[in-house]
């Protein structure tokens, strides 16, 4: 087995790794809390846009809605041509009884 040196600068990498491999396995609830300590430790770095998206989707699923759009609407500001992104936010927005934001967010 090889271990791999994790120093401050690898370290946001691996967690946000770490989170989404989590959010793949249906371990949503323990993939937030790493994706939110890549967003703690990076906030500057081109993946934090996918933390962000990564994270609303999981909190999309957990049922989170009001913080699943907090979270794509940060993605967003940080890249608006995502159209994954988009696609989470018109997902998410009908569960807060606004269809028809989520059906501009289709759109764009």
């Amino acid at each position: 087995m090889v271990l791999a040196r994790v120093d401050n600068a690898t370290l946001p990498i691996a967690l946000g790794n770490k989170g989404i491999s989590l959010l793949q396995s249906g371990r949503y609830e323990e993939a937030v809390k790493m994706l939110d300590q890549a967003l703690l430790l990076d906030r500057t770095s081109n993946a934090v846009h996918d933390r962000w998206r990564y994270k609303a989707l999981a909190l999309q699923i957990l049922g989170q809605p009001t913080e699943a759009l907090a979270s794509i609407d940060r993605a967003l500001e940080l890249d608006s041509n995502n159209a994954e992104a988009w696609l989470i936010k018109s997902e998410t927005l009908p569960a807060l009884g606004r269809l028809t934001e989520a059906l501009d967010a289709c759109a764009s």
